[in-house]
């Protein structure tokens, strides 16, 4: 091959190159945050008062879901078809920024209500207020904005800063039990500086202008994206509630299971990274071939690191927790990460990207419909008091996700694209 062949390849991939590299670098370091500081505060604060974190967290992620609406997703690919027309990226990010601003107040009153309405939720309220600030993250940073320009050097590097930030700000100080407080604070300072920091980006490098947007562009935007609004309201429902559950049996397990899942996300994360890189070309291109090769790919990916994990699990598991503890659970939950991976890929690159948002919503559904059957499957059989059944209904109702995309998937390839 001649030298200038291999010139005009690389020149032609090299945002895609410099966008990979760039996530890659993030999600290592998003691999890497929570091995320092998960093992930290368990032993700082202890089980029971991080169980109450996590549940906050759970919480605080139904807000960030309504104020994100699902714009992330639709307009990154109005980002990506208008991106040198300034006052229309003007428009799009004035009208989304002012959307999302208006669900964030709501969704204020309604989760202070929900704390405040709850006895064992009130007594830990100042947890949930501090939490609540890591909304800021969805409300004021533009990740649609930067996915959609493929410019993720700055999201990630901003990320990465923010990251940094309040882990350090975590060891300075968490010292002891009653700083647990300080751990939702740290994130929420430095989720609101990251998001003033891009706003200020967009600004001065992109030209964005902040403007008054006209209230029909608003619900435009904002009515595109309600089916995967809808999905991922859904979708947190479906993934989190089991928290709650787990939590009136006792912090402990609901330790145990948010390792599980966080595992889950980390052995998932290679797919993250390749659906977010490649998310702009699927949707300009619609390149069927390509879109399969690299599914199997991912999968290929995820399912090695699956294996690589469970060979030192009881390595990870004393390590993350402290205390060695029955890893049959959370071996069970690892076999998630391939159906996740695949499920999402899917999503994302061929539902959003080739224009069929609502089959997103019409999996969720009926994944949730499997959830719920599950659910009452185990209730009757009064089996909902160990982890053992709730990591059961998390797998496999990621495998009915997967069965039914992969299915549809199919029928819209050979009906729309004649493969």
């Amino acid at each position: 091959m001649k030298l200038s062949n291999i010139k005009t390849g690389f020149a032609k991939y090299k945002l895609i190159i410099e966008n990979f590299s760039y996530i890659t670098l993030l999600q290592i370091f998003v691999v890497i945050s929570p091995l320092i500081t998960y093992p930290y505060l368990i032993d700082v604060i202890g089980q029971e008062l991080y169980g109450w974190v996590i549940t906050a967290n759970v919480l605080c992620s139904y807000v960030i879901i309504v104020v994100n609406f699902g714009t992330d997703g639709v307009c990154a690919k109005y980002v990506s078809v208008n991106r040198n027309d300034i006052p229309k990226l003007s428009n799009i990010v004035s009208s989304v920024l002012a959307g999302r601003f208006l669900l964030w107040i709501v969704s204020l009153m309604l989760y202070m209500a929900v704390v405040l309405l709850i006895p064992s939720y009130r007594a830990h309220a100042l947890v949930f207020f501090f939490t609540f600030g890591q909304s800021f993250d969805v409300l004021l940073f533009p990740q649609y904005f930067f996915q959609g320009m493929e410019r993720m050097k700055i999201s990630s590097l901003l990320n990465i800063g923010v990251k940094l930030f309040f882990i350090l700000l975590i060891f300075v100080v968490v010292k002891e039990p009653a700083d647990y407080l300080l751990v939702p604070l740290c994130y929420t300072i430095g989720f609101l500086i990251a998001g003033c920091i891009s706003l200020t980006i967009l600004r001065r490098e992109f030209k964005i202008k902040f403007v008054i947007p006209h209230w029909n562009d608003i619900l435009r935007y904002f009515r595109e994206s309600s089916s995967l609004f809808a999905t991922d309201i859904v979708c947190t429902i479906k993934d989190k509630f089991n928290y709650l559950l787990l939590g009136q049996i006792n912090m402990g397990s609901v330790v145990v299971y948010d390792l599980g899942a966080k595992l889950t996300a980390l052995l998932a994360r290679p797919g993250t990274i390749i659906a977010t890189v490649l998310f702009p070309k699927f949707a300009q291109t619609r390149n069927v071939k390509w879109f399969k090769i690299v599914l199997l790919s991912e999968i290929a990916i995820v399912l090695f690191l699956v294996l690589l994990v469970n060979i030192f699990l009881e390595q990870i598991v004393v390590y993350m927790i402290g205390e060695p503890v029955d890893i049959v659970a959370l071996r069970l939950f690892t076999v998630a990460p391939i159906f996740l991976a695949a499920s999402s890929f899917i999503s994302t690159n061929f539902y959003i990207a080739f224009g069929y948002n609502r089959y997103t919503f019409y999996s969720i559904l009926v994944t949730t419909a499997g959830y719920l059957t599950l659910l009452l499957f185990f209730y009757v059989r009064n089996d909902l008091n160990n982890i053992y059944s709730f990591v059961i209904v998390t797998v496999f109702t990621y495998f009915i996700e997967l069965v039914y995309r992969l299915l549809t998937c199919r029928k819209l390839l050979k009906k729309n694209h004649n493969v």
